[in-house]
């Protein structure tokens, strides 16, 4: 059986391969944005607000799967979206630090009050922030995956994967959810899930947090169909065989796929280092910079 490659990676090498390795070690220069570093606050006020006694984790023994109960995280939800947003912080005139973190603070508030509750009054909390994937891996590497939430619902075993969105305007809502039913990220987790545990994931979930214009969060819901997951599963193995082909290549022996240099954001973040620099990291500096791990 081929082992899966972390999902956001594979959606960076299907999109295309130049696009995926030059992700992974370049960003343009002067175009820092909070988007990700406020996602990952997110997560970790999230966890902890679906965890507000202890923190649960599974682990795997040969008997099957058991809870671990580790120690408490005495911060609140609201502290810890605070100092992540801040350790990440980068000095700059489009997103002062206190407006960052009051507009993400309103979504965590709506999250808490409504789906977090939700959520913990009808389910129960196997494990949040679960390492799936390659035991010992980190992120960023390609056999490494984190799912942000698994819990249990009578006999429903579900995925959920947490977004967030500083600003996003009603109109784009629905379809931010609906996405859901077609996520790479969340079909790889549910294999994974079940292919550790032994147990058949029945459902998969989006969580999408807004923090503007008004603050609300949303679940999205729906039942995972197995005979649909082994489908996507023979071919998500084709996928792996394909970019495990390739991740190695230096940048100039890619594929560039030219259907995806314009996209429904626009123009690629790497278009000038294919279309002007030709993917020569001597002249790319001019543009882009090297990402500091």
């Amino acid at each position: 059986m081929v082992k899966p490659l972390a999902p956001t990676l594979v959606e960076d090498w299907l999109r295309c391969p130049s696009y995926g390795l030059l992700n992974m070690n370049w960003e343009p220069l002067g175009t820092w944005a909070p988007h990700k570093l406020v996602g990952k606050a997110f997560s970790l006020a999230l966890q902890q607000a679906l965890n507000p006694i202890e923190r649960l984790t599974l682990t795997h023994t040969p008997t099957g799967a058991v809870i671990a109960r580790l120690a408490p995280n005495t911060a609140s939800p609201e502290a810890i979206l605070e100092q992540s947003i801040t350790d990440g912080w980068q000095d700059q005139d489009d997103w002062p630090l206190d407006t960052l973190i009051s507009l993400a603070q309103k979504g965590l508030k709506a999250a808490i009050k409504d789906t977090i509750k939700t959520i913990l009054d009808t389910e129960v909390v196997l494990a949040t922030e679960l390492d799936v994937g390659e035991p010992g891996t980190e992120p960023g590497q390609w056999s490494n995956a984190r799912l942000d939430l698994l819990t249990e619902r009578g006999s429903d075993l579900i995925v959920t994967d947490h977004k967030s969105a500083l600003k996003l305007d009603t109109q784009w809502i629905p379809k931010r959810l609906i996405e859901a039913e077609a996520d790479w990220q969340l079909l790889t987790y549910a294999w994974q899930v079940q292919e550790r545990f032994k147990r058949p994931v029945t459902r998969l979930r989006r969580h999408l947090v807004v923090s503007s214009p008004k603050a609300k969060a949303y679940l999205h819901e729906y039942r995972l169909d197995q005979d649909f997951l082994q489908a996507w599963h023979r071919g998500a193995e084709k996928e792996w065989l394909y970019i495990s082909s390739l991740k190695d290549l230096p940048l100039q022996e890619l594929p560039m796929r030219v259907s995806s240099c314009y996209g429904k954001f626009g123009k690629c973040a790497f278009y000038e280092a294919c279309h002007v620099a030709n993917r020569d990291e001597a002249k790319m500096g001019v543009l882009y910079q090297r990402r500091v791990r």
